[in-house]
């Protein structure tokens, strides 16, 4: 036998050879006892040579297991390889198949990749300090792909296989050259945030943008968020209506878990900013934006005595529509507890105020910025902004089509 089918074979046995390794064992012990049971001596000879196939066994096993990768490792197996005995010695498998079989492998809930990817599910620290996120699904997981967002590796269980779409998005994943890393379904569940994950996790890496880079239109500034759900339904409403970015000032995280999974997509395409305002709201104005404080609340806009200080200082409220929004503007939403911080309502240019003839203490944060959101692309539409206003007020049966479903018919 070759030294180079020896490797393999003692490459490709696994830890099928602790099963042969004690199987040989009961055999030699079983040799040894024969003579015995016929009444006959037991000889010297007979236990040596049993004892040194034990021996020789243990030595391979050994040998397998602890030095397998090593280039002393492969010269001992092909030394070794002869020794044991033939009798159980499995039959050779290509090396091709031997890499296959190490690659399905499911790795341990302990291996490392495993282990980042818990941390990075629990924690904002090592997410803030790698860079990195987690994303999970089988949508989000798509729209990653299709945004070509950086995937470190993905994380999935045999259940992603089960459907045609989870399938397509493995095969999808590996052919940009992600690396793909199968687990257990029970490792998966055990990291995932939902009752009932979709077999696919993935680790990619944030992105950073400044406000300098902000393109022309509306920006958003989300102040003190506490809510992952109403953050991540803002960022899909803004990728949705074509808003120019998002400022974050404090608050929840955008990369937890929650928000990556609610945001469905908008994450990877909306640029995202986050500071204190102290220094981002100068930099908006210098891009030359006007700064407006959006009212979630009655009477008072979501800030209190602050926001009456601010309202006399710049004038009373205006409506949504009696503001400019067609251009490039600025507009900040207070946090659900407490409202806008004192350091965005000194530096608002104005107020708007978003209508509540109900009797609802206060908007909910995100439904107020989608508001805001809207009426900027309405004033764009009427205004007639070219190419800008046609794509974000495109029909219903375009939008259908490159979904690749009906469209719905008027109802009468």
């Amino acid at each position: 036998m070759s030294l180079k089918l020896q490797y393999e074979h003692a490459h490709c046995t696994g830890w099928s050879f602790g099963v042969l390794a004690l199987v040989g064992m009961c055999i030699g012990l079983w040799k040894g006892a024969a003579p015995r049971r016929r009444g006959l001596a037991t000889s010297r000879s007979l236990r040596a040579r049993c004892k040194t196939e034990m021996s020789q066994l243990a030595v391979a096993l050994c040998s397998r297991l602890h030095r397998r990768s090593s280039v002393g490792g492969k010269a001992l197996c092909s030394v070794l390889a002869p020794c044991t005995p033939a009798r159980l010695q499995p039959p050779l498998v290509p090396m091709q198949q031997c890499r296959t079989f190490m690659a399905d492998a499911p790795l341990s809930p302990r291996n490392a990749k495993v282990a980042l990817a818990r941390q990075l599910m629990l924690h904002r620290k090592h997410r803030d300090a790698r860079k990195v996120a987690v994303l999970e699904g089988v949508r989000v997981a798509e729209e990653a792909l299709h945004a070509r967002v950086p995937i470190e590796y993905v994380l999935y269980s045999e259940r992603l296989l089960q459907q045609d779409r989870g399938a397509a998005l493995l095969a999808g994943l590996k052919a940009a050259g992600v690396a793909a890393n199968v687990v257990e379904h029970s490792c998966l569940a055990d990291l995932s945030d939902t009752e009932s994950p979709q077999g696919i996790l993935a680790v990619f890496k944030q992105r950073e943008c400044a406000v300098e880079g902000l393109p022309a239109g509306l920006v958003l500034l989300a102040d003190q968020l506490q809510d992952p759900g109403n953050l991540g339904a803002i960022i899909r409403s803004m990728d949705a209506l074509g808003a120019a970015g998002l400022v974050l000032c404090g608050g929840v995280d955008p990369y937890s878990p929650k928000v990556v999974r609610s945001a469905m997509g908008g994450l990877f395409r909306l640029p995202i900013v986050s500071g204190d305002p102290a220094v981002v709201i100068p930099q908006l104005k210098r891009s030359g934006r006007k700064f407006y404080l959006a009212n979630t609340e009655h009477g008072s806009g979501g800030g209190g005595a602050g926001a009456l200080a601010a309202a006399s200082r710049t004038g009373p409220p205006r409506l949504p529509w009696e503001v400019d929004l067609s251009g490039s503007v600025a507009v900040a939403i207070g946090g659900e507890a407490h409202g806008a911080s004192a350091a965005v309502l000194r530096q608002a240019d104005g107020l708007l105020s978003i209508p509540m003839p109900g009797r609802a203490e206060s908007l909910n944060a995100s439904v107020a910025a989608g508001i805001v959101a809207y009426e900027a692309v309405r004033q764009r539409a009427a205004a007639g902004a070219g190419k800008a206003a046609t794509s974000a007020v495109r029909p219903v049966a375009r939008a259908a089509e490159a979904r690749g479903t009906a469209a719905p018919r008027p109802t009468s």
